[in-house]
């Protein structure tokens, strides 16, 4: 279940079906990348890909920018514990520590992650500023867009406050660089979206092992969602070397499978190798 979900029919929607794992993702999630003209555009290109079902539909780019941060952050983990051979094994990161810059490394498991739940009323939320009462929504994909694309027009802090600005009494805002919003009202639409939002736990407390220094490590949900390629061009010809299958045949296997062939090629070496001795 996401943390937040979606709205549809004046319902809170919050299911969603991941896509089976295989190369043709991977090779698509890769080529996107490289495409992308931001990226949050490209991660909710990316999580469209990875997804067979949202909020009970059929997953697009559009319904994807919908999601809150959390929910986006939420699904690109969720893709990488389905990607991985052990999704119970910890995953390994290294980090400098901040106060004698020794290299050291700490594990997490992904699937451990603490996440906040979402405030009453996700996602939107109704409160009096000075201009009026508005309509806020929490920040998601479209408003992440926004802000890789067009960062920092004015102070970074009301920029986003007036983003997440859906109306003012009533009036849908159509340019929030029109609205007057105080050093209050930001302040305000600041705590209300604090309130609402759920939040994934991204923050590690970690120790120096040298010097013993604590210090927090942040860590980047999207940082495998597209993979190098290299290691799954190595697989396509390994496998069609062996077994004659076409590239598009490879990548449709699905990965747990493309890896057990894998794993029985290296075997028939090894049984070849102890012959020939």
């Amino acid at each position: 279940m996401l943390p937040g979900g979606l709205i549809r029919a004046q319902q809170r929607r919050r299911d969603f079906k991941l896509a089976r794992p295989r190369g043709e993702i991977d090779m698509r999630l890769h080529g996107g990348l490289a495409e992308s003209s931001s990226h949050p555009r490209w991660i909710s290109d990316a999580l469209s890909m990875v997804l067979d079902e949202l909020a009970g539909e059929a997953p697009t780019p559009d319904a994807v920018a919908e999601l809150c941060v959390a929910d986006r952050q939420f699904l690109a983990v969720q893709w990488r514990l389905a990607c991985s051979a052990d999704p119970n094994q910890p995953a390994w990161f290294n980090a400098q520590c901040q106060a004698c810059d020794s290299p050291y490394d700490f594990a997490i498991n992904w699937r451990d992650l603490p996440f906040k739940p979402a405030g009453e009323g996700f996602p939107i939320a109704e409160l009096p500023l000075s201009c009026g009462t508005a309509r806020i929504k929490v920040p998601d994909g479209d408003v992440q867009t926004v802000l890789a694309e067009h960062p920092d027009p004015i102070v970074p802090d009301l920029w986003v406050a007036l983003l997440l600005v859906q109306s003012i009494n009533g009036e849908p805002v159509t340019d929030p660089t029109t609205l007057a919003l105080s050093e209050e009202d930001v302040g305000l639409i600041e705590d209300r979206v604090e309130a609402l939002s759920p939040e994934l736990g991204l923050v590690m407390q970690t120790r120096c092992p040298e010097c013993q220094a604590e210090q927090k490590v942040e860590l980047d949900p999207y940082a495998n969602l597209a993979r190098p390629v290299d290691a799954l061009l190595h697989d396509i010809h390994l496998l069609a070397r062996c077994y004659h299958w076409s590239e598009a045949a490879i990548l449709d296997l699905p990965a747990q499978r493309r890896r057990h062939y894998l794993t029985l090629i290296d075997q028939d070496r090894g049984r070849h190798w102890q012959e020939a001795e």
